[in-house]
């Protein structure tokens, strides 16, 4: 009998012991805003990366349809480069310049955005699109700053000839 009541002793007390090392209220709290912290930090940093990455296809899709209007103009005779839009300029690089799956397009042309081509002289023009983060912007569109789709200006361009 007296060791059964020194055994359930120990066994409160050890219950009592494993009570101390729970949490408590605010540490829970704190955990847990420092998770969400965290959280919404990677999200932000995720969302910026995505951007970035959209704003490169961007500028190396410009770079691309610019190559292939230098290709077009030394062809031609006169030398020229096409008149309209960019869908007559697609109808001009297609397929004799670029293939219709390598025909740039704006990574978020679902969504109605595109890219902007004017051609005001034979020897010169603008190349534009809009770029999401405003630190990459570098406008060297024609004045006005056309529009991009999806209800954005273009604020980014090549021209030829450079600026």
């Amino acid at each position: 009998m007296l060791n059964a009541k020194i055994h359930n002793q120990r066994q409160n007390s050890l219950w009592q012991k494993m009570a101390q090392f729970g949490f408590t209220l605010t540490e829970i709290v704190i955990v847990t805003a420092l998770g969400l912290i965290f959280t919404v930090g990677l999200v932000a940093n995720y969302l910026t990366s995505q951007k970035n990455a959209r704003d490169s296809k961007r500028k190396h899709d410009l770079n691309v349809l610019s190559q292939n209007l230098e290709i077009y103009y030394s062809s031609v005779s006169p030398p020229a480069y096409p008149a309209g839009d960019m869908t007559e300029l697609k109808n001009t690089l297609v397929p004799n310049y670029l293939s219709e799956e390598a025909f740039p397009t704006d990574p978020l042309s679902k969504n109605g955005q595109v890219y902007f081509y004017n051609r005001p002289t034979i020897s010169t023009y603008y190349l534009c699109a809009y770029l999401e983060n405003k630190k990459n912007t570098d406008p060297n569109c024609p004045a006005g700053t056309p529009s991009c789709g999806g209800g954005k200006n273009c604020n980014y361009g090549i021209s030829q000839p450079l600026p």
